[in-house]
């Protein structure tokens, strides 16, 4: 138990440090340091994730760091793919499950390895079809696989 304790205040670390990370790491440490079933690791990390994560938000919208057009578009596709995703979770095996998990993570990886800095820019609206759809596409992944958004969106 407390190597799970220990490995819980690095993902807090990775929340405050990176913005993201801490759900994709939370389900492997439930599951193999705390051994928690995979299929119950995904709800617990959400909600793990939620609560860090709004404590997050409320520090940034502080300091007005928050498209809160963007974010409220993107909030209530991606809470809307959530639950569609949510239904998903007990149709697939854990072992399954954990290895669709690892496949992201490498996705993920690859494609932030392969990303130029200068490619980055901001868009300077928010258009409500764009924020959507990506905010149902991350909802349907943060429901299913148990990863936060802030791990897909950084």
């Amino acid at each position: 138990m407390w190597l799970a304790l220990i490995l819980a205040a690095a993902i807090g670390l990775s929340l405050g440090l990176m913005g993201g990370g801490g759900a994709i790491i939370t389900v492997p440490v439930l599951v193999y340091a705390a051994r928690v079933p995979p299929a119950e690791a995904v709800g617990m990390s959400l909600a793990v994730v939620g609560v860090t994560s709004l404590a997050s938000a409320l520090i940034k919208a502080r300091q007005q760091l928050i498209h809160t057009r963007a974010a409220m578009w993107f909030a209530g596709a991606g809470g809307l793919g959530a639950l569609a995703g949510a239904q998903l979770t007990t149709l697939v095996s854990p072992p399954v499950l954990l290895g669709l998990l690892a496949v992201l993570m490498v996705i993920v990886a690859v494609a932030m390895l392969r990303r130029q800095d200068e490619a980055l820019q901001p868009l300077p609206q928010c258009r409500p079809w764009r924020c959507g759809l990506a905010g149902v596409g991350v909802g349907v992944l943060t429901g299913f696989l148990g990863v936060g958004g802030g791990f897909l969106l950084v």
